[in-house]
């Protein structure tokens, strides 16, 4: 069975996951002792007591509506024979009276996501709120323009493999060896961030040289260096953000995905007042491959 996700899930997992001595999991399958199945578990924390597992099992739910009795003691009827130490129960529009009070019964902890409108340092997850995700895929390729003859321009794309200096100095630059730099100049994020349109597009970024710089293959002059160029090549999706955001002991935590072509996308970011906020992206591909 493939495991399950969401973005309120991953929300909770995110405010879990910096507990000391405890490693938190998402998506988890438990072992049932009766009907020996294993059950899926949204986040699922374990630590060591004494020599003794403590398993810290937490089910999400993210409905517009408080949970209610029935799904309180759904839950609780699904851990009866599962390893479960503890169980917590996280519900984005909150709980049912009748719901809070079978939970405190059944020794089941119930937690509602949180408000953060009145946090004013939480300037990036209030300013997700109806955003839109820019997800920009570039391909670099390089060009130079060199004056083989006066003025006679030939293009040679690609230039990996081509050096450039002055007339008489011995010691040359390896263009290749510069790319690297120049694809991950801000400038260049810039550019392509800021002109990318939605789907496929081409355009070019380019720096034009002094006379007195020269292009060599291996030891060969070739002539004049007269532009020095990349073409960028995008592939561009927009994309809604869902966003979920709670806070906890004065800190705002935040998820906002967004669904794409190849996979999701998920920002998380933790902001503390008078803190730089914290922020991760996580890539979740379709085929279940996953980067951080």
């Amino acid at each position: 069975m493939p495991k399950r996700s969401n973005t309120f899930q991953r929300l909770v997992a995110s405010v879990h996951a910096d507990l000391e001595g405890w490693k938190v999991t998402e998506s988890v399958l438990l072992r049932d002792s009766v009907i020996e199945e294993d059950r899926e578990i949204d986040i699922v924390g374990i630590t060591t007591v004494h020599g003794y597992e403590i398993v810290l099992s937490i089910e999400c739910r993210d409905h517009a509506r408080p949970a209610d009795v029935t799904w309180v003691e759904g839950m609780a009827k699904k851990h009866e024979h599962l390893p479960t130490s503890k169980l917590v129960l996280w519900s984005r529009s909150g709980f049912t009276k009748a719901a809070h009070r079978k939970a405190a019964a059944l020794k089941i902890d119930t937690v509602l996501q949180g408000e953060i409108e009145d946090k004013k340092w939480a300037e990036i997850a209030l300013a997700f709120v109806n955003g839109m995700f820019k997800y920009v895929e570039p391909k670099f390729s390089a060009f130079v323009d060199v004056e083989v003859n006066e003025g006679m321009h030939e293009r040679f794309q690609p230039c990996d493999h081509f050096s450039f200096g002055t007339k008489k100095l011995s010691a040359k630059q390896n263009i290749g060896a510069l790319l690297p730099a120049i694809y991950g100049m801000p400038e260049i994020r810039t550019i392509v961030l800021d002109n990318a349109p939605e789907g496929e597009s081409n355009f070019y970024v380019e720096w034009k040289f002094p006379d007195e710089i020269y292009v060599w293959n291996q030891e060969k002059r070739v002539g004049r260096l007269f532009r020095l160029g990349i073409e960028i090549k995008t592939s561009t999706e927009a994309s809604s953000l869902e966003v979920r955001s709670t806070v906890r002991n004065e800190v705002v935590y935040t998820v906002a995905t967004a669904a794409t072509q190849r996979g999701e996308i998920d920002l998380l970011v933790k902001e503390i007042v008078g803190l730089p906020p914290a922020l991760s992206l996580r890539f979740i591909s379709k085929n279940n491959g996953r980067l951080t």
